[in-house]
């Protein structure tokens, strides 16, 4: 008996570790992983502890390399909370990282420079002669649609869309 748990320990174990090669994972992903691969709860718990002292699982560096992955995909707070929830992380450290990463102004920004890059795609439908673009409401409508899939709080997509109103004037 003492033999089969040995290897069912370090089949976990592996099984663990071949998981966790390619990327970071939270604790949530770990433990799925391994019971959908059927391991036991009592092997996949004590697997995660152990893989929590050697740092291999860190949900705090987890929650931090993410925010900065998702930022750097033009994802707002909204979507970027959401997605760490199904990832398992607990709500106070996503509030706490989200503080770091997002205040009103630093959102704003990052909302514009979504929707620029939008305009800059060819959304935008000359009007008249020469250099002079019009945004149209259509489009407006689009980045605006955008913006909210892309995770932007509703009043900051109001705000970038007057933004782009005046600028058009």
């Amino acid at each position: 008996m003492m033999k089969a748990q040995t290897i069912t320990k370090k089949e976990c174990h592996e099984t663990a570790l071949g998981y966790l090669a390619n990327r970071d994972r939270s604790d949530y992903e770990v433990v799925s992983y391994l019971i959908s691969k059927g391991f036991l709860q009592d092997e996949v718990d004590e697997e995660l502890e152990y893989l929590k002292e050697l740092n291999y699982v860190d949900n705090v560096r987890y929650c931090e390399d993410y925010f900065q992955y998702a930022m750097k995909k033009g994802r707002g707070p909204v979507r970027i909370r959401l997605e760490l929830k199904e990832k398992g992380i607990e709500e106070d450290l996503i509030q706490l990282t989200l503080e770091r990463y997002f205040d009103n102004e630093t959102e704003k920004k990052a909302a514009l420079s979504e929707a620029n890059k939008l305009l800059e795609r060819g959304i935008v439908s000359n009007c008249g002669s020469g250099e002079e673009k019009i945004i149209d409401e259509k489009t407006l409508a689009k980045i605006g649609r955008r913006l909210t899939s892309l995770g932007y709080h509703g009043d900051v997509v109001y705000y970038i869309i007057g933004q782009l109103r005046k600028s058009e004037r």
